[in-house]
């Protein structure tokens, strides 16, 4: 019975959008990276929406997603890959991104310009 309702959380898992912040330890932009991400997701409950790696702690993830540069937000979707470099300050260029990113269009939404 189990089996029946496999490919209906496979085709949900497909549709959502993977997030992972790649970070430098403690570092000031990967602190600023880190809190914009989650206030960008929605405060506390962001933590469970994205991966967070630190690259000092797992330099073969860096090596096998081929970083070059922390703080680096990545979002796929539907195959395809976005990469953010940077502390993620300017906010409405990642909130773009992240919408164009999962098929949203970004310029027709009153917030995006925020």
């Amino acid at each position: 019975m189990n089996a029946l309702y496999r490919p209906q959380q496979e085709e949900h898992e497909q549709a959502m959008a993977r997030i992972t912040l790649y970070v430098a330890g403690d570092a000031p932009s990967s602190r600023t990276a880190r809190r914009v991400l989650e206030d960008l997701l929605g405060g506390e409950a962001a933590r469970q929406q994205y991966r967070l790696i630190d690259v000092l702690a797992e330099p073969a993830s860096a090596l096998e997603a081929g970083l070059i540069a922390t703080p680096t937000l990545v979002i796929e979707h539907d195959g395809a890959q976005r990469r953010y470099v940077g502390d993620l300050c300017e906010r409405a260029t990642v909130l773009r991104e992240m919408l164009d990113s999962l098929g949203e269009r970004s310029d027709s939404r009153p917030d995006a310009a925020t």
